[in-house]
Parts: C-alpha cells; structure tokens; sequence
C-alpha cells in the first residue's frame, strides 16, 4: 500500500517534558515510519496561531509555514497556520 500524503495531528507532550527536543524527536520518528511503512512523500499539520510553543516545534522539524486559514475548534472559530514538511535527505 503507498499512502503518499500524510496529515500529523495532535502531537502533545507533558509540560514537565517540553522544550527538550521531545516533540522533535516524535515528529521525525512519524515521519521516518511513514516514509519506510508506506513509501510517504508529503506530511503537513495545522496549528492554531496562538500556539506558539508548538509552531516552533514544528519549524525546528523540518515543517515550513504555507498557509493561514480559518480552523474550527469545539465549534469555534479560530486563525490557523498549515505547515508543509520540507526537510530534504
């Protein structure tokens, strides 16, 4: 099965552990997985705009910024940020 699009949510860490290349690690860890299991190419996710702490997760992995766009969240509105994968190796 090749599966070449893939959408990454919900990455979450314990306080107590953030800031300490964790949630880099898991990212990379998904992303290898993906490209070996299923032959992936392309990963992106979205991250509400004021969630700073996890945007810059997701730049210091490889992620880069593509588009902001309204997103819901328990029926509310909000401003989001989609970010591509584009870490070359």
């Amino acid at each position: 099965m090749k599966i070449y699009h893939f959408r990454l949510g919900f990455i979450i860490i314990n306080p107590d552990y953030r800031k300490q290349g964790y949630g880099k690690k898991i990212i990379n860890e998904a992303i290898e997985y993906a490209k070996k299991k299923y032959n992936a190419k392309n990963f992106n996710l979205g991250v509400f705009v004021d969630n700073e702490n996890a945007l810059n997760c997701y730049l210091n992995a490889g992620f880069k910024i593509i588009d902001i766009e309204k997103m819901f969240s328990n029926f509310m509105m909000n401003i989001g940020i989609v970010l591509k994968w584009l870490k070359i190796k």
